[in-house]
């Protein structure tokens, strides 16, 4: 008579035992899923990073940050470009004319800004990468030479130095502004978005891109 007790019993602990390691597989596989795994890519991204431009951009885990930025450097170039500019100058007075007129090689870069948010957001559930990042912008311009093509005074008009300051800040501004109307700026975005998307590929994350737009003008030099 005491068996069937025993034999209920028995039933019962199987039962809870099986219960507890469903329960405990579950838990794991919870954990793994939604904790260890995006955990561990959020450091192989930001590895990733780090190897690839040298800097460590802030990694979030849906709205949790896991990582900070971190940038040994200011900024991040991407593309440069040499380009050519000219000015002409010419003013007359009482049937005087002067006339220069210049030309310069420059050499402009352009990237990121690092001091701006550089923010990966790893999303679950659909598994993608939302990445928020500053606008590209023109980071330095730099004059490489300049050689002068007229430099003629008139009979009573003459040029100063005042005049000659001025005609190279002409120059290096219509450089400047031959640059922003080049595919630079847009270049180093597609070369950035197509870097960024060879890291998390082997992953089997899509990416989206989101741009802020910088918080000061750009600097040339």
């Amino acid at each position: 008579m005491t068996d069937k007790p025993d034999k209920s019993s028995r039933r019962l602990l199987i039962g809870a035992i099986a219960i507890s390691l469903v329960l405990a597989t579950a838990t794991t596989a919870i954990y793994v899923v939604f904790y260890k795994i995006p955990h561990q890519l959020a450091h192989v991204v930001a590895d990733s990073f780090r190897t690839a431009f040298n800097f460590q951009p802030q990694v979030r885990i849906n709205d949790t940050v896991v990582l900070e930025q971190s940038a040994p450097i200011a900024e991040l170039a991407m593309e440069s470009k040499r380009v050519l500019a000219q000015h002409v100058y010419e003013s007359t007075w009482v049937y005087s004319t002067k006339t220069m007129e210049i030309y310069g090689v420059f050499t402009a870069k352009a990237g990121f800004d690092l001091k701006q948010p550089f923010i990966v957001r790893i999303q679950k559930v659909p598994p993608k990468l939302l990445i928020h990042l500053p606008e590209p912008k023109l980071l330095s311009l730099e004059m490489d030479n300049y050689h002068i093509l007229r430099d003629e005074d008139g009979y009573w008009n003459r040029i100063d130095a005042t005049e000659r300051e001025a005609a190279m800040d002409h120059l290096k501004t219509n450089a400047r502004q031959k640059v922003l109307a080049s595919p630079l700026l847009a270049e180093s975005k597609t070369e950035l978005e197509k870097r960024i998307q060879e890291i998390v590929a082997k992953d089997g994350y899509s990416v989206e891109f989101e741009y802020a737009a910088p918080a000061s003008v750009a600097r040339g030099n």
